[in-house]
């Protein structure tokens, strides 16, 4: 479908007798009594080679990447009709060269399809990154917003925790903790995104302290 900056596959195929069961941090995220899912380990080559986000050497170039992994995404959104659903800061390489990124990780993508609930009761993605409204569990089903959202938290949390700012290093823990680590159980289930939430509904995410 010719979506853009994405890595171009060498080569791939299934890993010989490493047929897996999923592991969960958080167990409730399915439902009890739900079949556990056989997952079968999975080898992919990649032409390009890239550095990590938080290896940024300008903020130009973080916000460059980002740029470039959020016009993948909306290809593959609208050309491919494929939601990538697992947006995080590992998930953006950015070119040897600095100057494009690349969305990696598809693993967790599907098909957009029109449907109020999903096949199978689960969140997806990476916690610190994951939308407000997934991680307080008010979303039926993944949908675009809540990728377009974490390419918002992606920024953030790289520049809070590898970007010039004047918070001590005992503040960037306390912002990580506060907004992207924060975890309660609630009826046996995880649940976070508070700050998020209300800091999305401000429009705003000022720190006096920065």
């Amino acid at each position: 479908k010719g979506v853009p900056h994405i890595p171009h596959v060498v080569a791939h195929g299934d890993v010989d007798q490493q047929k897996t069961v999923a592991r969960t941090s958080f167990p409730d995220l399915f439902e009890p009594g739900e079949p556990s899912r056989p997952f079968q380990h999975y080898y992919i080559v990649f032409r390009e080679v890239g550095r990590r986000l938080t290896d940024f050497r300008t903020t130009h170039e973080l916000v460059n990447a980002i740029k470039d992994a959020m016009k993948a995404h909306q290809v593959a959104y609208d050309e491919a009709k494929i939601l990538h659903r697992d947006i995080s800061s590992g998930n953006i390489l950015i070119s040897e060269d600095g100057k494009s990124g690349f969305l990696i990780d598809w693993d967790f993508s599907k098909p957009v399809v029109d449907r109020e609930t999903p096949r199978q009761h689960e969140r997806t993605g990476t916690w610190q990154f994951m939308s407000a409204k997934l991680l307080l569990g008010k979303a039926t089903r993944h949908k675009r917003a809540d990728d377009l959202e974490s390419f918002f938290h992606v920024l953030c949390w790289v520049l809070l925790k590898h970007g010039p700012h004047s918070l001590t290093a005992t503040k960037v823990v306390e912002r990580l903790n506060q907004n992207y680590d924060y975890v309660m159980i609630s009826e046996g289930r995880s649940i976070g995104g508070t700050h998020k939430e209300t800091s999305l509904r401000s429009r705003a995410m000022r720190d006096p302290e920065m």
